[in-house]
């Protein structure tokens, strides 16, 4: 299932999904990846505390909805609806979705937009 020339460098496979997103590194086809980007995450409205699949992932495209789309893509014998490639590219997005699902900043408030919005403070 991995491709020969991944050589099973983990790092390449799991971080693929963020690649083809950028323009800088896939400056010819990211525009072709722009519908992967809403599965990255899961927003909720702002101060809901608690998330509701029906409200916050709407027709399973947040990660949740990723998660169990792509690992039924793993587990689907080859020939039926998926191909070899369709197989790899499931493995990749499974394997960067289940480390974008352990980043707090990637389930939370609509209005921090992934924690973007949060201001810190460093102690010197």
């Amino acid at each position: 299932m991995v491709p020969w020339h991944h050589k099973g460098n983990l790092s390449v496979m799991a971080s693929w999904p963020d690649v083809i997103l950028n323009p800088n590194t896939n400056p010819i086809g990211y525009e072709n990846w722009l519908w992967t980007a809403p599965l990255h995450y899961i927003r909720i409205p702002d101060w809901n505390c608690s998330y509701i699949p029906e409200r916050d992932c709407l027709q399973d495209r947040c990660i949740e909805g990723a998660l169990k789309n792509y690992t039924k893509r793993i587990v689907a014998p080859l020939g039926g609806l998926i191909d070899e490639t369709q197989r790899q590219e499931a493995l990749f997005f499974l394997l960067h979705f289940v480390g974008d699902i352990h980043q707090p900043l990637h389930a939370g408030f609509i209005g921090d937009k992934g924690g973007t919005m949060l201001k810190g403070n460093y102690f010197s």
